[in-house]
């Protein structure tokens, strides 16, 4: 049931079982006559012990591991590669007063954006930035002092700035 929770991208019980009702007559090869309920999957789920997911993962991971795609750099690309984002983190009256610049509609949104530029090869944070949410990413750009020569940055399209390349 639980890879079915997974593969199907569930965030519930309720959709978990709706989705094996969905597929009720075919569910024979797990020895089911029907789905169960929320509460015995929820019990189920509580007492199992965590040691059966990693098994499974073992298993499927020796039996597909050959056909997965590697995706780890190369030690000489990965020495020279930053990856640069940011997210923005919503600021709610319950925690701070509305920050940041009115809507059209006069509702208030506050918020902060963090920007971040990791390291490839150890995947860490070299470089934070928090600013307010309304700023754009190109901004980011300034604060981005020294670099080694020869770095590469990968980042998405909100970091686009034509007169600064």
């Amino acid at each position: 049931m639980m890879l079915y929770c997974v593969f199907a991208r569930c965030t519930s019980l309720r959709e978990v079982r709706t989705g094996l009702e969905l597929c009720n007559g075919k569910l024979n090869h797990l020895n089911l006559i029907k789905v169960p309920a929320r509460s015995t999957l929820s019990d189920g789920n509580k007492n199992r012990n965590s040691k059966v997911f990693e098994t499974l993962y073992l298993r499927f991971y020796k039996k597909y591991k050959g056909i997965i795609s590697d995706s780890r750099y190369k030690a000489a690309i990965a020495e020279k590669l930053y990856i640069l984002d940011s997210t923005t983190i919503s600021l709610f009256t319950a925690i701070l007063k509305p920050a940041g610049r009115k809507r059209l509609d006069c509702k208030s949104k506050g918020g902060i954006k963090v920007h971040t530029l990791l390291k490839a090869d150890n995947n860490m944070p070299c470089f934070v930035k928090f600013s307010a949410a309304a700023q754009h990413d190109q901004e980011f750009y300034t604060c981005i002092n020294e670099l080694p020569n020869h770095s590469i940055i990968a980042f998405d399209k909100a970091y686009i700035h034509y007169e600064q390349f």
